[in-house]
């Protein structure tokens, strides 16, 4: 009974650092996503931390277009996701290892998902962050130095359970 409770215990810890450590990549993604080209930013952190930070900023671009005056700012970030997807493409077609090329593959299946919802929020002429088109997207936020997932009135705090890139 001692060493299965010693194992439990184990493995508790073990699943804690685990979520620790993917937490702190993600924050030290989070913060140099802003200062890096994404071309190479998406090269430094690992995977899943540049799959949730990709969403993050998404999240926060397309709420900054939508609140732009005159109604195109949302067209013009569509724009920039169609550039950003051909970065992403030219990139998985360079040398890499097979982690960078699963994990940018990845990153490139969520960028032609961002293109087309961005591509149809701007087709829809959505004016406001609170349009149900927008917030039926899953939206992810940086908050209180934490990730948390929302859709419609969902809200959830990101798991950081360790998953891998795909």
């Amino acid at each position: 009974a001692e060493a299965r409770g010693a194992v439990e215990k184990w493995l508790v810890d073990t699943e804690n650092l685990m979520r620790d450590a993917v937490k702190e990549q993600t924050n030290k993604a989070r913060q140099a996503y802003p200062e890096t080209p994404r071309e190479k930013w998406v090269l430094e952190w690992p995977g899943m931390a540049a799959i949730c930070v990709g969403q993050m900023y998404w999240t926060l671009d397309v709420e900054e277009a939508i609140q732009e005056p005159g109604g195109e700012g949302v067209r013009n970030y569509a724009n920039k996701c169609t550039e950003q997807l051909n970065d992403m493409v030219n990139l998985v077609r360079g040398n890499l290892t097979k982690l960078q090329r699963s994990s940018i593959g990845a990153l490139v299946v969520l960028d032609v998902h961002a293109r087309d919802m961005t591509d149809n929020l701007a087709d829809e002429g959505i004016s406001s962050i609170l349009d149900f088109s927008w917030l039926a997207q899953l939206r992810y936020y940086w908050e209180d130095e934490d990730v948390s997932c929302k859709m419609i009135t969902a809200c959830i705090k990101y798991g950081y359970e360790y998953l891998g890139v795909s």
